[in-house]
């Protein structure tokens, strides 16, 4: 078996919107919000209700990566 590792640096955006910011795969729309400076300290005040709403939202995320011609051809092979 051969495996291709996805995790490490991707974009993600609230799904809709134009704007991609950095995000970690493994990891948390959350976290990757807050590194963005798009949402606010979530255990600050009453911070908190604001940042449930996130929830509401679908999410896009993105990587582009490169599969080895081997792995393809190992794939092309088990489809016939």
């Amino acid at each position: 078996m051969q495996t291709v590792s996805l995790n490490g640096s991707w974009q993600m955006r609230i799904a809709g919107e134009n704007e991609w910011i950095a995000a970690q795969v493994p990891g948390s729309m959350y976290q990757d919000m807050l590194a963005a400076g798009r949402m606010e300290d979530p255990f600050y005040r009453d911070n908190e209700e604001q940042v449930l709403a996130l929830m509401d939202n679908d999410f896009d995320y993105e990587r582009s990566f490169e599969v080895a011609d081997s792995l393809l051809d190992s794939l092309r092979r088990r489809s016939l």
